[in-house]
């Protein structure tokens, strides 16, 4: 999917786009939604303090349309984060709508979502604050897991840090789209590549059917 969406070439600068990960869950499963979340909570505190100390809008890409019935739980469990904070969470409305929020945002923040992954994919300069891990005790939810990578790089950390967090947050606000290209450019061919049109499995598909 992330190969066959064109770019969107509108820009929103001064925006910070965080991708929602909201599910719903059970009362009975609560205690394991708050421990399930507690990296959202840690993150979108530090994040809606940088984006007012750097005069940022911070924007969220929901997981759910609007007129779902699942929304109303979305907005509120980021109200209850962000209750004095400004911000816009912005409803999917199409299966594609998600990357043009991506491509348009002009820095992009996740946790361990996979549009956030196709978001480097896709050239954006982009923060992964990789920390769930630390909170379930599972060893492998890390950034660029299996591959072997430090806790903390240019642009990810594994650690619910707010010092790691400032440290990224400044980094990809200050560095050129080109430069921060370079830098993900060592690391995607491990990662994640971007084959615009999936031309590279269209034409394996073709030896292989030849």
């Amino acid at each position: 999917r992330n190969n066959h969406t064109k770019k969107c070439l509108a820009k929103d600068d001064g925006t910070v786009l965080f991708i929602s990960q909201h599910r719903e869950y059970k009362k009975k499963d609560r205690k394991d939604f708050e421990l399930m979340y507690n990296s959202e909570v840690k993150v979108l505190k530090f994040l809606s303090g940088w984006c007012a100390n750097n005069h940022k809008t911070l924007r969220i890409a929901g997981v759910w349309p609007e007129s779902h019935p699942k929304r109303p739980k979305e907005v509120n469990f980021f109200a209850s984060i962000l209750a004095s904070s400004i911000y816009d969470l912005v409803p999917r409305s199409s299966p594609f709508s998600s990357y043009q929020l991506v491509d348009a945002a002009e820095l992009v923040v996740f946790i361990d979502s996979t549009l956030g992954i196709e978001a480097l994919a896709r050239g954006k300069k982009a923060a992964c604050f990789s920390c769930r891990g630390k909170d379930l005790g599972d060893l492998e939810n890390v950034f660029g897991w299996p591959a072997d990578l430090p806790q903390n790089g240019p642009f990810w950390t594994n650690e619910q840090n707010d010092q790691q967090f400032q440290r990224i947050m400044d980094f990809i606000n200050s560095i050129s789209e080109r430069d921060f290209q370079q830098v993900w450019e060592q690391y995607a061919p491990i990662i994640m590549d971007y084959d615009p049109g999936n031309t590279k499995i269209a034409d394996l598909l073709d030896r292989l059917l030849d």
